[in-house]
């Protein structure tokens, strides 16, 4: 089964610059002028959360994309950049021969029978 989420990194990024994008500038503007208008801030707590949500979801594909755990993404979506560093430093992912090993696992048990010949020399 193909996974296009694990051939990039660049869709979970993006949607982690998207969802900071968004609570930044809410957050900029809630702190701004909105306070007087209790219409607005409803509009700005909406596009915090919705900023949140995107974030936790582009670190869920992060975590995917460097073949981490979904949990591990979830769990580390949820505090934000603190979160963020934890996920690319500390969250150990699997190295490209584990993944071979856990497509493959016939050859994995086996023995390899080599063939050594003789070289002849060029001259």
């Amino acid at each position: 089964m193909i996974d296009p989420y694990r051939k990039s990194p660049m869709l979970g990024g993006g949607l982690l610059f998207l969802g900071a994008v968004l609570m930044v500038m809410s957050g900029y503007f809630f702190l701004d002028d909105v306070a007087d208008k209790p219409d607005e801030i409803q509009t700005m707590l909406i596009l915090t959360g919705l900023g949140y949500v995107i974030w936790i979801v582009g670190s869920v594909l992060l975590a995917r994309a460097r073949f981490s755990s979904l949990w591990a993404g979830f769990c580390c979506g949820l505090l934000l950049l603190p979160g963020l560093f934890i996920l690319l430093t500390v969250i150990p992912t699997r190295s490209r021969q584990e993944i071979w090993q856990e497509a493959n696992p016939n050859f994995t048990n086996r023995e390899q029978k080599r063939q050594y010949r003789d070289l002849k020399s060029l001259y």
